[in-house]
């Protein structure tokens, strides 16, 4: 799947922006207050249904709506949800392509992660539906993300345990460590305490860190 353009209009802190996004990786930057996160919550709703109150109108905008085209299975798919409500506690009907939630991993804009220890690697999580189009709006969890990368890396020391496509996300979730900066790599787990380690230049710290 590949999400190849969003227009906002009115939403958040933008009037207008249309933004075609590059095949491979985009970088959203600028100053605060700018819609850097807004654009990130259209592209997650776009995915979900029911209702949220996350997204509302521009201020100076009687309406808002937004545009996303998706490419998925090399097949072209629209969808356009209009955002009304400016109020704090009124909700938005929100009709996005939810079947198509489970190809979306939604992680919401956290500038910390709050550490967790895991007692135990527990097996992947199956998702309802309407589990998956809610996380489009809350976001997928933290704790789960930590689970799936120490049961993706502890199972992969045993031929035969993982498919092919489980040991290349494996294998591209270690490199996402140096994404941001090619000073940090993954390290290693663990097994004794389930910890994912990360190299830096300060030396050895924990994933949370």
């Amino acid at each position: 799947m590949k999400i190849t353009q969003i227009k906002i209009d009115g939403i958040g802190g933008i009037e207008d922006i249309t933004l075609q996004f590059d095949k491979r990786m985009n970088i959203i930057c600028g100053p605060n207050g700018v819609g850097k996160t807004t654009v990130l919550e259209c592209i997650a709703h776009s995915f979900s249904g029911h209702t949220s109150n996350i997204l509302k109108r521009n201020a100076s905008c009687e309406n808002g709506q937004f545009h996303t085209e998706v490419e998925i299975d090399n097949q072209p798919h629209a969808v356009n949800i209009v955002v009304n409500e400016f109020e704090p506690d009124k909700r938005s009907n929100i009709n996005g392509l939810q079947q198509n939630s489970n190809k979306l991993l939604s992680l919401k804009v956290n500038r910390t992660f709050q550490y967790t220890p895991l007692q135990a690697v527990g097996k992947d999580v199956e998702k309802e539906l309407h589990i998956m189009y809610e996380e489009a709006k809350t976001g997928v969890k933290i704790d789960e993300v930590k689970n799936w990368f120490v049961n993706r890396y502890l199972y992969s020391a045993h031929k035969g345990t993982l498919s092919k496509e489980q040991l290349h996300n494996l294998e591209i979730a270690k490199k996402s460590f140096s994404l941001l900066h090619p000073s940090f790599s993954f390290s290693k787990v663990f097994a004794s305490s389930n910890e994912i380690m990360v190299n830096s230049p300060n030396g050895e710290i924990y994933y949370e860190y």
